[in-house]
């Protein structure tokens, strides 16, 4: 069949083409169950505890050390242990264990190790206890909030918070 279009004629053609995908070794195996997303960085975790991690590192936020800076595809940071994984613009947290770890930029203390360092590797900042631990974390732009709970004392039970204050 020929149609015209103005002063060039068209041929619809068809065209048999076979493609064959492959996924990265990181999305086969065990299911992921977290992700997060940051600013040009993404984290995931799966079935198996593991952590996987890739994009910018620029501040430390994949938590691979200083090299490289950065990577487009999986890269495993972790092998076990890992639950849950949140990420802010250019910093990363995961729960593992019930303590919680971060890795990245740092300069408003959103990372809340009581500096303005950047990590390069993850850092427990919250240690698993007998009487709490974390549950769940988020993190923004400059800034973090992680979630504690214990079922033996009340005051441990809360929200904690920290990095940049500016709009309260």
């Amino acid at each position: 069949m020929k149609t015209s279009l103005g002063k060039f004629p068209l041929a619809i053609v068809a065209l048999a083409l076979t493609v064959n995908l492959q996924l990265p070794t990181a999305l086969a195996g065990p299911a992921v169950t977290s992700i997060a997303g940051g600013f040009q960085h993404s984290l995931f975790s799966k079935s198996d505890g593991s952590l996987w991690v890739m994009g910018d590192n620029g501040y430390g936020e994949l938590g691979i050390g200083f090299t490289p800076a950065k990577t487009n595809l999986p890269v495993q940071v972790l092998s076990s242990g890992v639950q849950k994984v949140a990420a802010g613009a250019l910093h990363s947290l995961f729960l593992a264990g019930g303590s919680l770890w971060v890795m990245g930029h740092n300069d408003y203390g959103q990372l809340g190790d009581g500096t303005t360092d950047n990590h390069f590797i993850p850092v427990k900042i919250f240690t698993a206890a007998f009487t709490a631990r974390a549950t769940v974390m988020a993190g923004g732009q400059y800034h973090s909030l992680f979630g504690t709970y214990s079922s033996f004392i009340a005051s441990s039970t809360g929200l904690r918070v920290m990095g940049a204050n500016g709009a309260g």
